[in-house]
């Protein structure tokens, strides 16, 4: 399963913590609506970039633009919660990228 939403109580989540193996750790993360929930990820930002190349790279073999919204936020660390998603102020940044013509 590439993902999914579960509501869970702090004691479940708890229990949560500790099934999850090595390769995911738990994040806080800024939704979309300005929500925040926790999320699994790969504890290897690594993986975040291999990703990258790999779309990158699918882009070029099959002749496609790749739009890469995380240009806006290049250089801007300070606009990633945990080095990886965006805060609420980040996700405007990126917001405004998309959208030039709204703002």
């Amino acid at each position: 399963m590439d993902g999914g939403i579960l509501r869970l109580t702090g004691e479940q989540l708890v229990a949560a913590d500790d099934y999850e193996v090595a390769d995911h750790a738990c994040r806080r993360v800024h939704l979309t609506d300005g929500a925040m929930a926790w999320a699994y990820l790969a504890a290897d930002p690594l993986v975040a970039v291999e990703r990258k190349a790999a779309l990158l790279h699918w882009a070029a073999a099959t002749n496609r633009d790749l739009l890469d919204p995380w240009n806006a936020l290049a250089g801007r660390s300070d606009l990633l919660a945990d080095g990886v998603h965006p805060t609420a102020e980040g996700d405007e940044v990126v917001w405004e990228w998309l959208n030039p013509h709204e703002v």
